[in-house]
């Protein structure tokens, strides 16, 4: 939820904010927003480590309103930097490729994707990094952990 928010309403909801919202320092908006980031995510833990089963819907419903207020005040935020800051950031250019690995990675290794090995009829099944790493620790020199590296250098450059 926070990643489409952030992904698809940014650019109006930053102009919104520039031109609505109380103008703050950044130099105060920047610690405040990551006072906040811990707040919440401390809460999240929280009731996950103390309920210890399955989700019922006014927690599923808490949680998505947890994200959603995050990406608010991430956006916010992003609003109360001086443009320069924005335009040599960095987040244009990872947002705009993030997106499209993330969707290929779907259509790929999904479970329906044609790479999957969840799916019988894909046209390759390459196994999962976990599986890998299992059937690397039956090479020589898995105690030292060198077949392992093997797999996620090879799964990094693939």
């Amino acid at each position: 939820a926070a990643y489409s928010a952030a992904w698809w309403y940014s650019r109006a909801v930053v102009r919104w904010c520039k031109a609505h919202a109380p103008k703050v320092c950044f130099r105060i908006a920047l610690p405040c927003f990551m006072v906040i980031v811990y707040m919440l995510y401390s809460v999240e833990q929280f009731q996950r480590i103390t309920s210890g089963e399955e989700q019922d819907a006014g927690m599923w419903l808490l949680n998505y309103l947890i994200d959603l207020c995050l990406a608010s005040c991430f956006l916010y935020t992003l609003a109360m930097c001086p443009n320069n800051i924005l335009s040599y950031s960095g987040l244009v250019f990872m947002g705009r490729y993030s997106l499209g690995s993330y969707l290929i990675h779907n259509y790929l290794f999904g479970p329906s994707g044609f790479m999957s090995p969840a799916n019988p009829r894909a046209f390759v099944q390459v196994p999962e990094v976990v599986t890998a790493i299992g059937a690397a620790e039956a090479l020589p020199g898995a105690s030292f952990g060198l077949p392992q590296l093997g797999v996620l250098i090879g799964y990094g450059l693939a």
